[in-house]
């Protein structure tokens, strides 16, 4: 009778730890499941999923992002539009109309802002950041977004100046990235570093700007041309634009 007893208690002891064990790794799975969960909710709760119209524009650094940026706007049903100025800087685009031209002719609702390469150097950061505080009133309330130049050399301020006025979510920091350079000596990235240079800022617009938009990574490089791509300059009300 003792040891039936000692055996019904060793029986019931084992299901008891049994029970313990299953709701124990039940709530693992549930705790990491819920986890998940949170993140895509804190990743996605402001994205905007309608299609937008695409204004890229800023200086040669924006031609070489533009190839990447419509492969990603092929693939998540974005109009793409892409505007150069070669050796554009913030005092150029400040002291001109172009940026409200091109935001009327192609009706952009979105604007990727790509400048600061040619002015890695200069020391009227003050001066700068006027050009700057401007070419944000010139965009009025369309959202923007501004990536910051490939760095070769470290800048006297630019990158700074330009992530205090704008604030980390409205401001890529690129020269925080290591770059393929098309040659030796040639300040902007190769091809394949500019491909790789985007998927960075796509990751960015979508889990930490302040306007985040859907931008999955593409499968497959986009076969179309990008529409409205053009070579400007437009200089004090001046205008030469070449299409390309």
């Amino acid at each position: 009778m003792k040891n039936t007893n000692i055996l019904l208690f060793c029986i019931f002891l084992f299901f008891i730890l049994q029970s313990n064990c299953a709701s124990h790794v039940a709530f693992v799975k549930t705790k990491k499941l819920v986890k998940r969960t949170n993140i895509e909710i804190v990743t996605r709760k402001y994205i905007v999923t309608s299609p937008r119209k695409i204004l890229l524009m800023g200086d040669s650094m924006a031609y070489f992002l533009g190839f990447r940026l419509n492969d990603y706007c092929e693939k998540n049903n974005h109009d793409m539009y892409c505007v150069t100025w070669v050796s554009g800087t913030t005092g150029g685009y400040a002291k001109s109309d172009t940026i409200q031209y091109f935001i009327n002719n192609f009706g952009a609702d979105y604007i990727i802002f790509v400048i600061g390469s040619n002015e890695l150097f200069y020391y009227d950061i003050p001066e700068r950041q006027k050009y700057v505080e401007t070419i944000i009133a010139m965009m009025g309330d369309i959202p923007n977004i501004w990536i910051g130049p490939p760095n070769w050399k470290e800048d006297t301020g630019i990158n700074q100046m330009m992530l205090e006025v704008l604030g980390e979510d409205r401001f890529f920091l690129s020269k925080k990235l290591t770059f393929e350079r098309q040659a030796e000596g040639d300040a902007h990235p190769s091809r394949r570093a500019s491909e790789m240079w985007f998927d960075s800022v796509a990751v960015w617009i979508m889990r930490d700007s302040k306007y985040p938009i859907i931008l999955e990574k593409p499968d497959n490089k986009s076969l179309n041309p990008i529409k409205g791509k053009t070579l400007v300059t437009r200089y004090y009300k001046k205008i030469v634009t070449d299409s390309i």
